[in-house]
């Protein structure tokens, strides 16, 4: 083989190892998004039309601060879609549920983000106040996708006061004769955290949730409702609320 030859051959080399390594430096047009503003009238459907309006912007923004890899190419859109329910109104407040799913596009691939990638979210709106906090999934089925398993049982504890809470569930069911707990968990929420907890529908099919705040029991649950599919727990004012909800968003 001769020099010229080599040289044809260790310039093709160059290139494809050059090429091997090439990513798209440009920058992004995709821009941040402004949070909508709350209802005039707070009703039940106004609740949560702004809830999913604003969900998706949290969750759209989120996602475009997050994404930090041009490897994966060059950031062409994001898809995001959140469902919501309304929870119940009291003398605290409305409190609605939101859950999202969506896609991430680049140059390169498609990414899914379904739900099981994002934490159910909860509002609590009054007058003149909007807060939100996303719980983490804890527990033995907390990585587990809700696709198929519609039939869980559903605890989600979530903390709108200013300082933390030491929290205690208790979970039996009035069908067993015996005393043994389904469930008995203690958390540290702190400000702004949630809990949500799975359980599953072959441990029981109804279930009697007491929650002790700080120590003290403060609310308890007979849950007799066959529509039910799970318990939320809202802590404001020091105080905790307790009730069922019939649908995950």
């Amino acid at each position: 083989m001769n020099r010229r030859r080599l040289l044809e051959m260790a310039g093709a080399s160059s290139v494809l190892g050059m090429s091997g390594c090439f990513y798209e430096n440009r920058e992004s047009t995709l821009e941040s998004k402004a949070s909508p503003a709350p209802p005039e009238r707070l009703t039940p459907d106004s609740i949560v039309d702004f809830v999913e309006e604003y969900e998706t912007v949290e969750r759209y923004n989120r996602l475009l601060s997050d994404y930090e890899d041009p490897e994966q190419g060059f950031l062409e859109s994001i898809d995001i879609s959140c469902n919501a329910v309304f929870d119940r109104e009291t003398a605290s407040g409305s409190y609605a549920l939101t859950l999202c799913a969506g896609s991430i596009t680049t140059s390169h691939s498609i990414s899914d983000r379904p739900s099981a990638a994002f934490g159910v979210s909860a509002y609590r709106v009054t007058e003149t106040r909007v807060q939100r906090v996303t719980a983490s999934r804890v527990g033995r089925h907390a990585i587990r996708s809700r696709a198929g398993q519609e039939d869980d049982y559903t605890l989600l504890f979530v903390n709108f006061d200013a300082v933390e809470h030491d929290l205690t569930a208790v979970v039996t069911s009035p069908a067993e004769s015996i005393d043994e707990p389904i469930l008995e968990a203690s958390y540290t929420i702190d400000s702004g955290e949630g809990i949500e907890r799975r359980l599953e529908r072959t441990e029981a099919t109804r279930y009697d949730v007491t929650v002790r705040l700080d120590g003290e029991t403060r609310a308890t649950l007979e849950d007799g409702q066959p529509r039910s599919v799970g318990a939320t727990s809202y802590i404001s004012d020091d105080e905790i609320e307790i009730g069922t909800f019939s649908a995950i968003p």
